[in-house]
């Protein structure tokens, strides 16, 4: 809801984005940006491509593929996904498979810490980000599709992060998160935070 969005943002004072990144174009991963630069300065946005956004955040979204880079002050984004060759995918169970494997899969590195942001992918493209990057190091991962049951075991072990954030919703009718995901987060010893149950932010000390 691109009110919610904007309270929260300004609740940790940001008023100004220097970049926007809209993983697919599914509701739940782009409906909180509309209009959201009439009320946010926002310097540029990216998505992978699937969707015309203009009409909704108000600024032309730039296309970005694997291998794309980015540095902000002392932020650095490395574009993981998806590449830029067309790939079939497993349809699992739900709808929408095809686009949630292509969701923008951002590695970003602040100071010495790594964020592994993920967007919805599904197992067979977490696997192949196993496969062609090193991701032991880590630090925090947005865990991929709210934690669904749909995950890859190797994925997970490899990146096994110091801290997991499952990004979902409150009471939602998709058994999201998937308690045997999160058993085995816990077994890796990663620290599970969780929106429904943390709110958007806390003191993680």
């Amino acid at each position: 809801e691109p009110r919610l969005l904007t309270r929260c943002l300004r609740s940790i004072g940001i008023n100004r984005l220097p970049l926007v990144i809209i993983s697919h174009s599914h509701a739940d991963h782009f409906f909180g940006a509309e209009g959201l630069s009439k009320r946010i300065e926002i310097g540029e946005v990216w998505s992978n491509g699937s969707i015309n956004i203009n009409n909704s955040i108000g600024l032309e979204a730039r296309e970005v593929r694997q291998r794309m880079q980015a540095t902000i002050d002392n932020l650095k984004i490395d574009i993981l996904w998806p590449d830029n060759r067309e790939a079939s995918f497993q349809i699992l169970g739900g709808d929408g498979s095809a686009e949630n494997n292509r969701s923008v899969v951002a590695l970003v590195t602040w100071e010495s810490r790594k964020i592994l942001i993920t967007g919805d992918i599904e197992p067979e493209v977490q696997a192949k980000l196993s496969r062609d990057f090193n991701l032991n190091s880590v630090d925090i991962l947005k865990v991929p599709h709210h934690g669904s049951r749909f995950q890859d075991a190797g994925f997970l072990a490899e990146v096994s992060p110091e801290i997991a954030l499952v990004s979902v919703g409150l009471g939602n009718s998709y058994g999201h998160p998937n308690p045997d995901l999160l058993a085995t987060l816990a077994r890796q010893g990663s620290r599970v935070f969780r929106t429904d149950e943390d709110g958007p932010y806390r003191d993680w000390e």
